[in-house]
């Protein structure tokens, strides 16, 4: 009988994010016994995407239960320690999979120093645009993190080439290329389930646009609105649809948007909506917008383009790559007005391409399919730390 696969999962924001859960469960095969450990900050997090599973354990650990271990980092990271190894016989574990750089990532390395536990690391937007940008004295470590993992796991490639050119020492860098591997997030099988899978030809010449998401300032909803009224001035068709009201708004930001918008009668706030209300509003629209001035991934482009929308995103943040440029949709300057007009015009001018490219995508954020690319990097590193 084969022996099974154990993996140790290091997740800080499994309680926040359902995508965790989604990717643990497409995991789960016979000969696969995962471990979760999850630094909690509240007791109310305890259970939160909890499963009950034989090859599955979940352990919540309150960690972060004061200010003092969100501040000193390296004081969270020994609690973390000390926790897993109170709950977990390490030298049982295969691999450790890291979900990020730094709060996950530093654990995987104590236990790879010490014990010489392979671990697979993956970066995220809080690692890049939080850690890395302000935290400057945590940067060696986050280089040794990187140079000591068995697999570095991007989202995508534009990720990767930053983290590469403009992170990593020089000498080190074809050694961390050699091991990185782009995987990007799945996406719910509700959206696949309900997949569009061939054109639907436009009988119209207005366009409507859709964001669906969180209003926060993060989301550049104003810019996208001044390149509508732009190009509405120049006569163009359009119509934007701003989808998300109720849904951890930013009470300010959302004035700014309302005030913005007062009196303009093809641009409309919608509330938050559920799946089915969503998938509805999606096939009512042509273009998905939304130019985040920072992103890891952003899994509302992948559900959008299921349902067969050319999608605008950030040029250089985490959706940028995931698809060759012009592909099935464009990156901008987020702060660019010009730049986002320019890119809803050259959709526009080649919509029926951009659509048939969309529609031929199939299953690529399949969580069935990224949970196979994970077990196969597992079993090699595994086999690989056996041989030697």
């Amino acid at each position: 009988m084969m022996k099974k696969t154990r993996i140790l999962h290091i997740a800080n924001s499994y309680w926040a994010n359902k995508l965790y859960k989604e990717l643990i469960l497409a995991i789960n095969r016979s000969n696969i016994y995962q471990t979760v450990f999850v630094p909690i900050r509240h007791k109310s997090q305890d259970k939160s995407f909890n499963i009950i599973d034989n090859n599955i354990k979940i352990i919540y650990s309150l960690i972060a239960s004061s200010i003092i271990y969100r501040i000193l980092f390296l004081l969270k990271v020994k609690k973390s320690i000390t926790s897993i190894d109170k709950n977990i016989n390490i030298n049982e574990i295969d691999v450790i999979h890291a979900h990020t750089l730094f709060s996950d990532g530093a654990i995987a390395y104590h236990y790879y120093k010490k014990y010489n536990v392979p671990y697979i690391v993956a970066i995220r937007n809080v690692d890049i645009n939080e850690f890395i940008k302000y935290l400057v004295y945590l940067r060696p470590l986050g280089r040794n993190i990187l140079k000591n993992a068995a697999r570095v796991v991007f989202l995508s490639d534009a990720y990767k080439q930053r983290i590469i050119n403009h992170y990593v020492q020089p000498s080190e860098r074809i050694a961390i290329e050699r091991k990185s591997i782009i995987i990007p997030n799945g996406i719910s099988k509700y959206w696949l389930d309900n997949r569009v899978t061939k054109v639907v030809e436009k009988k119209d010449d207005t366009f409507t646009l859709v964001f669906a998401g969180e209003f926060v300032r993060n989301k550049n909803i104003i810019n996208v609105i001044k390149a509508v009224i732009l190009l509405s001035k120049q006569g163009y068709k359009l119509k934007y649809n701003i989808i998300g009201e109720g849904y951890r708004d930013n009470t300010k930001y959302l004035d700014l948007i309302k005030n913005t918008i007062k009196n303009i009668d093809n641009i409309s706030i919608l509330p938050v909506q559920n799946k089915e209300g969503l998938l509805k509003l999606y096939r009512e629209s042509d273009i998905f917008i939304m130019p985040s001035f920072t992103e890891t991934f952003g899994l509302v482009y992948a559900e959008a383009l299921s349902q067969g929308l050319p999608v605008i995103y950030t040029k250089g943040e985490g959706f940028d790559k995931v698809f060759p440029e012009a592909f099935v949709g464009l990156s901008v300057n987020p702060n660019n007005i010009n730049d986002i007009a320019n890119s809803i015009i050259k959709i526009i001018n080649n919509y029926n391409n951009f659509q048939k490219n969309c529609v031929s995508i199939e299953n690529r954020f399949s969580w069935e399919t990224i949970s196979q690319e994970y077990i196969n990097n597992y079993i090699d590193i595994k086999e690989l730390e056996n041989a030697n």
